[in-house]
């Protein structure tokens, strides 16, 4: 038997929570797509335990995005992306255990709201419903960088780590380099960034300027 998704209020997904780092940052995706979702997350939160930082868009690449197509309210919660991720070395010992009781207090407070509020909430459409054809992967265009999925940084994107002999290494860029703009176009989190590398080319090279201890550099990126 299946349910009619009129009567889903709110799809919460958790994409990797479970390594609250130093800062105790964690991502919250989709607080624009209904009306008050924002505030009312930041409104359960405990400050000293936490450190939210949003985004609004609905869709993006894990499983709240077919419901976020449906006109459902969605929420996503990341602590970030790491090494680990999708390799046998992603180990229980890895773990930030108090972490996941802190992320998962938060969660137990706006699923219960959202479940027991007498009024539904108001989706509103925060961007793209499905992928579009320039957003797609197929087109093979990278950097060759692990970014700062959990949005640590603002107005910019952090490359948390530059993998050898790839475009980005090869270009000059570092470990902790902020991406500010890609061919003078600016990126301010994450969508920013994978739109701009929608519309590059294998073989292209870019000039991407980035934030490095302060200071603007500008790099060359072959692709």
């Amino acid at each position: 038997m299946g349910i009619d998704p009129a009567s889903v209020n709110l799809m919460v997904n958790l994409d990797m929570v479970g390594r609250l780092r130093e800062g105790n940052g964690l991502q919250v995706g989709g607080v624009g797509t209904a009306a008050g979702l924002r505030d009312r997350v930041a409104s359960f939160n405990d400050t000293t335990l936490l450190s939210l930082s949003f985004t609004e868009e609905g869709y993006g690449p894990s499983d709240h995005s077919s419901f976020y197509a449906k006109d459902i309210p969605v929420l996503v919660f990341t602590t970030g992306a790491h090494l680990d991720y999708h390799t046998p070395d992603d180990t229980w010992d890895k773990i930030n255990y108090e972490g996941m009781v802190r992320i998962g207090s938060l969660l137990h407070d706006i699923v219960s709201y959202a479940a027991g509020e007498p009024a539904r909430l108001a989706f509103t459409e925060a961007g793209p419903k499905v992928p579009t054809q320039t957003m797609s992967r197929r087109r093979g265009v990278t950097f060759g960088i692990m970014p700062d999925f959990a949005g640590n940084v603002k107005n910019g994107l952090r490359a948390d780590f530059v993998t050898p002999g790839k475009p980005a290494a090869l270009g000059g860029m570092v470990k902790g380099d902020i991406i500010v703009a890609i061919e003078d176009k600016p990126v301010n989190n994450i969508e920013d960034y994978m739109f701009r590398l929608s519309q590059l080319k294998p073989g292209q090279t870019v000039s991407v300027e980035v934030l490095r201890n302060g200071n603007r550099e500008v790099l060359l990126i072959q692709l």
